[in-house]
């Protein structure tokens, strides 16, 4: 049985320690060069351009949680002094990106919704500017009271210009003709007024998407947390996480346990008068 002091197998620690360190380390290049190159253009306050960097973070935080991992796991091989600093600058910076995927679930929540109010409004100003074109070109045709000016007219709106050969047609032939396409026109206004926002498939694949993106951030930011380590401290992020949770909710569970304990001895008391007073169950040894 090899020695484990050895030179030899020290040296074979060192290689798998400074391999794993390596690999996990192109594995967290890859990850910001495939979240970086979904950032430009530049577009910050672009709702789409939010959930874009949204989507990639997700979709590539599985890369980022197997880098890290290797990186955490390589000072296990061979606890250098050397190798446990590098693996605590990497662990600190996993703890902040951490606590970015934390932040995505209530950042995601406000994009789509200005994107959806964005998309609402931009439709309502459109069906609007089309309506009142119609209202616009319905005016004209009834107020002309020639094909000459029934063509300036629509000509000033900007509004369709009549065909050469109507041009030359009586405006009492022109009209019934173009105020039945207006009324068609209307009708398939009204039509897009009544389909106006996010059809229901459209709608579900929304949701089912967005409740993907929520829960694979909380389990991403879990497993990074796993192997992150915050800044200026020494204790695992998850296990910090845990003790503060425990800190928050002691009082709580405490007072549900007091009130438990309070329950049971107000029930014995209340058994223990009804037995001197005779009101309540007699014991199998009373007489």
């Amino acid at each position: 049985m090899p020695d484990p002091k050895s030179p030899l197998l020290e040296s074979d620690q060192q290689s798998a320690s400074n391999m794993l360190y390596r690999v996990g380390l192109a594995l967290l290049a890859i990850y910001i060069a495939l979240v970086v190159s979904t950032m430009f253009p530049l577009k910050i306050i672009d709702t789409a351009w939010q959930l874009r960097l949204i989507r990639s973070l997700v979709n590539n935080g599985t890369v980022a949680i197997i880098g890290l991992a290797l990186i955490s796991l390589a000072p296990a091989i061979l606890p250098t002094e050397k190798m446990m600093r590098r693996r605590m600058r990497i662990a600190n910076i996993g703890a902040i990106l951490s606590v970015i995927y934390l932040i995505i679930v209530p950042l995601q929540g406000v994009a789509i919704w200005q994107g959806l109010s964005a998309f609402n409004n931009a439709q309502t100003r459109q069906l609007a500017a089309a309506k009142e074109k119609i209202e616009q070109i319905r005016k004209a045709v009834n107020e002309a009271k020639n094909t000459p000016e029934l063509q300036q007219r629509l000509q000033a709106i900007p509004g369709p210009q009549l065909p050469p050969l109507d041009t030359e047609r009586p405006i009492d032939t022109v009209r019934p003709q173009l105020l039945a396409l207006l009324e068609t026109a209307q009708g398939q206004l009204r039509q897009r007024t009544a389909n106006t926002g996010l059809s229901g498939d459209r709608l579900q694949q929304l949701i089912q998407e967005s409740i993907r993106i929520a829960v694979s951030a909380l389990l991403i930011s879990t497993a990074l947390a796993c192997c992150s380590v915050w800044p200026g401290g020494t204790r695992n992020l998850f296990d910090g996480w845990l003790r503060l949770f425990a800190k928050i909710s002691s009082p709580l569970f405490g007072w549900m346990r007091l009130g438990s304990r309070r329950q049971g001895n107000r029930s014995a008391n209340q058994e223990y008068f009804e037995q001197i007073s005779g009101s309540g169950p007699r014991r199998p040894g009373d007489r």
